[in-house]
């Protein structure tokens, strides 16, 4: 549901945006062709996913160094 992730990406609550499925998105763009307001989704999906990488990788780095 794309129409979904992009609600909670533009508010920025990414923990919505992965519990509505932003991590199973296999990056086809099929939303943004078919969006009738012509929004770049793909783009911002990937954009999205990337950020939560990061933060990830940095809570992971964070979180070894605790130890």
């Amino acid at each position: 549901m794309p129409q979904v992730l992009h609600r909670y990406l533009f508010r920025e609550a990414y923990d919505e945006a992965v519990k509505a499925g932003l991590d199973i998105c296999v990056d086809c763009s099929l939303c943004t062709y078919l969006c009738p307001s012509k929004i770049e989704l793909a783009e911002q999906f990937a954009e999205a996913k990337e950020q939560l990488r990061k933060e990830r990788k940095e809570l992971k780095a964070a979180m070894a160094g605790e130890e």
